[in-house]
This record gives structure tokens, sequence and C-alpha cells, in this order.
């Protein structure tokens, strides 16, 4: 605790809720629950001598009660843009979780001659010849890339062509609002800049899962930009 408060005094933690912190006001910061943290203690039992407690046991009990609550929403880290030819107008239909179809679905629309932001993390995917499938929406061949976008080909809207291809999978978005995470790395803080869905309806406190980057919990909705805590995968 000493450590900390000096840490917290000369500026090295924004206060007691820094999300890199282990204390339970940065544990809540980030979107683990109460029970998590009591099923934990309980798990560990409480004993006289020191225990080290794992983050990965606490991300797995807190996993398994915030995934039938946590909505699904398209989160793209450094977005880039991606032009795709040959494409007719197409409205996506997603679940906001896939169990619970009641919940409804969010709607992503694609515009011929707008681009669809995709992250830089697939780069990696996005070479001269390969096929990806936009999930939800359809497969792409990729006709050059590079650091100023994507420029891609429709190739067709099943989703078992992907599959039977073994074609990889990515996300996006359409004009996105602006949306930080900030992701806890040891003694760093990463601030991931991107674009959320622009019609996802989240408000502070609510944990989510950004579609496969994470579950966080939104921190805060301020002039239309979004920020959030990473928890864990």
């Amino acid at each position: 605790k000493s450590k900390t408060r000096k840490g917290i005094k000369e500026g090295k933690y924004l206060g007691w809720d820094d999300p890199r912190l282990g204390t339970i006001r940065a544990l809540r910061r980030r979107g683990i629950r109460p029970e998590a943290i009591r099923e934990l203690i309980i798990e560990v039992g409480l004993k006289r001598s020191d225990t080290t407690v794992s983050w990965d046991n606490l991300a797995a009990i807190n996993r398994k009660i915030i995934e039938p609550i946590a909505n699904r929403y398209f989160f793209v880290a450094d977005p880039i843009p991606m032009y795709i030819e040959g494409a007719e107008e197409f409205t996506a239909e997603i679940p906001l979780h896939p169990d619970y179809p009641e919940r409804g679905v969010r709607r992503l629309k694609f515009e011929p001659g707008k681009p669809v932001y995709v992250s830089k993390d697939d780069m990696g995917l996005f070479k001269p010849g390969n096929f990806v499938r936009l999930k939800d929406l359809f497969n792409v061949e990729v006709v050059e890339a590079g650091e100023d976008g994507v420029k891609a080909h429709f190739h067709s809207v099943e989703y078992e062509v992907a599959k039977e291809n073994r074609w990889r999978m990515v996300h996006w978005v359409t004009e996105g609002k602006p949306c930080e995470v900030w992701v806890p790395e040891g003694e760093e803080l990463l601030v991931r800049e991107g674009l959320l869905e622009s019609d996802a309806d989240v408000k502070v406190d609510d944990v989510v899962q950004f579609e496969r980057f994470g579950f966080v919990r939104i921190d805060e909705v301020k002039d239309g930009k979004v920020r959030a805590i990473f928890a864990h995968r």
C-alpha cells in the first residue's frame, strides 16, 4: 500500500482506481464484478500467510459472470479504410448477443463508394490475392494494401464459402464513432485509439465485449467519444 500511495503521490498512477493497480477500486473500474472477487477469495481461502492471487483465475471467474450479460460490438483499433469494388448496398444484421436473440440486433450498412474501416492489427491478412471475410457482411479478395488503406473486390456473401476455404475473419465498421481503450500492461497503460460502431448504445459502467478484442467496461461517454477500460479477453 505504501508503494502504491507513493506512486499516486508522485503522479506515476492516476489514483487508487488506476487500471494498472490491483486495488478493489481499480478492479471495479476494469469491469471485474464484486461477485468474481468474492468467489476468488473463497477459492483461495482466507489464509494468514501471503497468497499469490492469479490474474488468470480472476479473469476466468469474471468471464463466466459477464459473458451472458455483455452485449457485442465491433471496435476497430488503429483503423484504415478498405475500399471494396463490385459490392452492392448491404445491411448486416448482427445479434447484440449470439445466445440471446431476444435482445435484438445491431445494423451496420455497407454503401458502395464508401469505405469500411478495418484494423491495422489485421494488416498481415491483407496481402494481394488473399481472401478474407468481413464478419457478418461478405467475403472479399484483397487487390492492394498499404499504409493508406486496402483495396478489395467483392467475392461472395455466403459464410459457408469462407468456412470451406478457411478464410480468416476480420471485424469492421462504417464511419464509426471515436473510441479509445485503455489497456493495462504491467506498469504501462496503453491507449488504443479506434472506431466503435456508430450506433453502439453504450453508457458508463456497461461491461461489453468488443468482438475479437476483449471484454471492456465503458468508463466515459462524452461529446460523442467513448472511453473504455480493457478487462480481459
